[in-house]
Order: C-alpha cells, then structure tokens, then sequence
C-alpha cells in the first residue's frame, strides 16, 4: 500500500463504513470460534476452570496473529470460565510456536493460533524439518480471522504509487530490502511474487 498524501483529503464516508464492517465481521468470527472451542471441550476432561489454557502464538507481541488470539482468549475465558494466557513463542517462521503445541499433551488446554498459509507453506518447503505435522499432530478447529497484506513503504521513500515504487526499485535495486516475519512466511511469499511478476 504506497503512503498516504502529505496532504490527506476529508476520510471518505465509504470507506469509513467499510473499516467498520470489517472490524465487526472479525470480532464476530473470532467470538464464534471461541464459542466452538468450548463447545468441542470433550465431556470427560476436568473442568476448564481447574485447568488454565494456554493459547501459544508463534510471532512477537503486537502482531495481526496476536491481537486475534488476544480478542479470542478474553472470550474463551469468559466462556469457560477459567484462566486463558496468551504465550508468545517467536522464532523459525513460526514454528517454535507450532512445535510446542504439537509436544503438548492432547487434552485440548494447549492450543495454537495458527495462520494456516505460513505453516503450509512452510512444511511444504522444509518438510519434517519443521519439527511437526499439520496434519499429524495438529487438529484444526475453527477460522478466528482473516488477514490482508499490505505494501507500504518509509515516509521518506520517494513513491505515492505502486507503479512509482516499481519504477525506483528497477531504477536501483540494491537500494530496496523488504522485511518480512520469516523465510516461508506469508509476507516472504507474497514478496517472492510480486518481485516475480513484477520484475522489480
């Protein structure tokens, strides 16, 4: 997404709506989902009360993944009446996280919140090197979200358009890195590909 204006025009009404709506379907979709966990909680296992669950996140604090699994585990834990914690695990495209879950015991009080498209792409790319199966070792249990990606760019980078970041990245391309939050990563892939279709 290239940079706002130096000079923003009034916020468009439209678009305004639009934001809105969208934060309302999430919540609602995250709410719904935490519902389902509860709902799935098997009739034999000890009271949730007596048990904290444990949400691990795969990514820094302060991410898109996290906020969700932050909005969703305020929920659960109303809902199930029990203490949920929110456990950051960064590191290897998400993996850490991942692989925590996968050695954790099966009672359904450690669960993972997972952006289905990194940890595909990155089995698919490292194999058993990841150190888990999504299919093996891990039960999905609901969608909690989706999450658009974005290009932007520094303030002080001199391109308000996509075709005017293109033209400077061809221009002199030693010059453009792109971060991202690790190899297999969404973000890495899409970068991949648009550096790919684009030629940039």
């Amino acid at each position: 997404m290239p940079r706002r204006p130096r000079t923003s025009p009034d916020p468009d009404p439209s678009t305004e709506t639009l934001t809105v709506n969208l934060r309302r379907k999430f919540l609602a979709t995250a709410i719904g989902a935490a519902l389902a966990l509860a709902a799935a909680a098997p009739a034999s296992a000890a009271p949730f009360s007596q048990t904290p669950v444990k949400v691990i996140v795969g990514f820094a604090a302060g991410g898109a993944v996290d906020a969700v699994a932050r909005v969703l585990s305020a929920r659960l834990s109303e809902k199930l009446e029990s203490t949920v914690i929110v456990d950051n695990k960064p590191g290897f495209s998400g993996n850490l996280g991942a692989q925590a879950v996968a050695k954790a015991a099966p009672d359904g009080t450690t669960l993972l919140m997972a952006p289905v498209t990194s940890y595909a792409v990155t089995e698919a790319m490292m194999g058993k090197a990841t150190g888990f199966s999504i299919e093996g070792d891990l039960t999905p249990v609901g969608l909690a979200g989706e999450v658009p990606l974005r290009l932007v760019v520094h303030p002080s980078v001199t391109a308000n358009t996509v075709a005017e970041f293109l033209a400077l990245a061809k221009s002199d391309p030693k010059k453009v890195t792109f971060a991202s939050s690790g190899n297999g990563s969404t973000e890495h892939v899409a970068a991949g590909l648009f550096q790919q279709h684009t030629g940039a």
